[in-house]
């Protein structure tokens, strides 16, 4: 398996970068809401406090179909026994490295081999996969696509998008500050792009959200 699919190794990688660089969590977000005080665009995370819903919940998730699947039944429960539908829930899948292909378009799989890397095939082809297979799907499946259509954020670690960017530098021989830069133009539409994964979760609990490890 590739070491990029082990979760837990990003987490610790990420938490140890923010708290190197000594930025409390608190005030990155406070940062981002003063006038004239922003860290700059990539982390304006404003919209965080944007989202109200009666019921939150954010998904600490990783690779494959059962992510999706579990997102997408939240929302049909809420919808089914409450009649809440997003803005009323606020649904946020956070991605840290494992599950980084996910918010990755298909250009970027097919340039960076991700189906090889994740060890994921194309169903339509057998073969390791050049497109984002989980992206847009046949009506009635589970689809990156279908759950921001229903309001669900999905983010996305830099921390750990740069520590893929460094391991495969040497081997595609390009600085990874260029990979980096390519793997974010090709992500899919409205992926937000955050510090690290450990401290958005902790900025989401903190602001009511509910967590669910998938």
């Amino acid at each position: 398996m590739n070491p990029f699919v082990e979760r837990r190794r990003f987490l610790a990688q990420c938490g140890a970068a923010v708290a190197a660089a000594g930025i409390p969590s608190d005030r990155l977000l406070r940062l981002a809401e003063a006038d004239g005080a922003s860290p700059g665009p990539e982390w304006d995370l404003r919209w965080l406090n944007q989202l109200h819903g009666k019921h939150k919940q954010v998904f600490d998730a990783g690779m494959g179909e059962g992510t999706l699947r579990i997102v997408t039944t939240w929302l049909d429960m809420h919808q089914a026994v409450f009649n809440l539908v997003p803005p009323a829930v606020n649904a946020i899948v956070g991605i840290g490295g494992g599950g980084l292909p996910l918010n990755v378009g298909d250009a970027g799989w097919a340039r960076y081999e991700l189906g090889r890397r994740w060890e994921v095939k194309d169903p339509a082809t057998g073969v390791w996969a050049t497109r984002n297979v989980y992206y847009d799907r046949p009506s009635g499946s589970p689809s990156v696509k279908a759950l921001q259509a229903r309001g669900a954020i999905f983010w996305q670690c830099d921390h750990a998008l740069s520590g893929f960017a460094e391991s495969i530098a040497q081997e595609l021989g390009r600085p990874a500050a260029d990979l980096r830069r390519d793997l974010i133009a090709s992500f899919n539409p409205g992926v937000r792009l955050v510090p690290a994964h450990t401290l958005m979760l902790g900025l989401a609990q903190e602001r009511g959200f509910a967590y669910q490890r998938l």
